[in-house]
């Protein structure tokens, strides 16, 4: 089962929400228009996106269910980016891993696949906000294995600012910044 903790001035952990649902892990966590989302996922079973207003969550307050998607997938990136969070799966399947974008009104929708296709295994690991555009790096495994970094400006529009293919065939990238 997995939990949420934030580390306050005090220097001592709080637990945010109840536990996630039975054995969901979160990967990734974003705030988002005071809403605290969490990427998880469960062995054998669906990723889900959870949500919880943080100026109300005691320790007893459940986490919503906000999005699932379907077996082998793994949502491992989020991003909020211009008003709208972004969301980046990875698949274990020869379906291509999609970056979804939720709209105001709560509902997910493909923005890009990293202009892959058929692949092994593609994967969205990481994703980050610089500078007015949102940056997404892709892995895609195939046998020719290709990693890409894209960005959007808009969330709409993506174009690919490095390809490189890993020294690991099992390389998987991630984005940070510094300063």
């Amino acid at each position: 089962t997995g939990y949420v903790y934030r580390v306050d001035e005090d220097g001592r952990a709080y637990q945010i929400g109840a536990a996630l649902a039975s054995s969901y892990l979160p990967n990734h966590l974003v705030l988002h228009q005071n809403d605290l989302y969490a990427a998880c996922s469960k062995s054998g079973s669906v990723s889900k996106v959870y949500r919880i207003r943080l100026d109300v969550a005691t320790t007893t307050t459940a986490w919503t269910e906000d999005y699932a998607t379907v077996a082998n997938t793994v949502f491992l990136a989020l991003a909020s980016f211009n008003g709208l969070l972004y969301l980046g799966q990875n698949t274990s399947t020869a379906a291509v891993s999609v970056v979804y974008q939720r709209s105001t009104a709560g509902v997910y929708s493909a923005v890009d696949t990293g202009s892959f296709s058929g692949a092994d295994y593609s994967g969205v690991n990481s994703m980050l906000v610089y500078n007015g555009f949102l940056y997404v790096h892709w892995d895609h495994f195939d046998g020719t294995n290709v990693s890409r970094v894209r960005r959007s400006s808009d969330g709409s529009t993506w174009a690919t600012v490095l390809s490189y293919t890993p020294s690991d065939a099992n390389g998987i990238g991630y984005l940070f910044t510094t300063g």
